[in-house]
């Protein structure tokens, strides 16, 4: 499966929980949400028994897709490849531009250390499943 796609009932099933959700939190606080809230609760795995306590409790969510961006995915991918996990539990995309820098052109710019390193990133994150969205293959 390529989960560079989103499958339109992975949408239409989130957005539904996700509401149901948002619905559920309203009650409870009883006041207006931030769209950090609405986002977060949203995925939330029971929204009746999570904590509401900022800062002090931790809370289990469920995202239903994860997107990465180059440089800040580094440390993710190191951290699930120590988990030695298979394969990523949801849809996964790492999108790659920042590692890359245009100094003359295409081709030689393809064999600085930068681009080694995307690379590497990208062999991992298909070992495990994962999509790889790169400024090569983007139109």
């Amino acid at each position: 499966m390529d989960l560079s796609r989103t499958q339109v009932e992975l949408v239409s099933n989130t957005y539904k929980k996700i509401i149901k959700n948002i619905e559920i939190l309203r009650q409870r606080v009883n006041s207006p949400l931030t769209l950090s809230e609405k986002l977060l609760f949203g995925h939330a795995k029971d929204v009746t028994s999570i904590s509401l306590n900022k800062g002090e409790d931790f809370g289990d969510f469920l995202p239903d897709r994860v997107a990465m961006q180059d440089a800040t995915a580094q440390m993710a991918i190191l951290q699930f490849m120590q988990a030695d996990l298979p394969k990523t539990a949801v849809p996964t995309t790492v999108h790659c531009d920042h590692l890359i820098q245009a100094r003359t052109e295409g081709k030689s710019d393809r064999n600085h250390e930068e681009f080694s390193w995307y690379w590497t990133i990208s062999k991992s994150m298909r070992r495990h499943g994962a999509s790889i969205r790169d400024v090569f293959k983007c139109k």
